[in-house]
């Protein structure tokens, strides 16, 4: 055999061992818990964008609320100029 070549039975060993890692019901026990834990993640994350997105809503109104009030008074100024110069 080649120096650096694995034994084909070694390498076939090897593959079947990998598997039945995988198979193993405690393997898959840990694969579900993991899995879980990434839906929790994504859940949450989810929720935190979506908070994020009213906040962000919630400051644009305030603004824009404080913003029009504030042109509308300007305008009452400017309408009571405009009908003393015209008087």
């Amino acid at each position: 055999m080649p120096r650096g070549q694995l034994d084909p039975d070694l390498q076939i060993d090897t593959l079947i061992n990998r598997c039945a890692e995988q198979l193993n019901p405690a393997n898959g026990d840990r694969v579900e818990l993991w899995a879980e834990s990434v839906r929790r993640y994504h859940d949450q994350r989810s929720e935190d964008f979506t908070q994020s997105w009213i906040d962000h809503h919630r400051r644009l109104e305030r603004v824009h609320g404080g913003l029009s009030q504030e042109h509308a008074e300007r305008a009452v100024f400017l309408e009571g100029l405009f009908v003393e110069r015209a008087s």
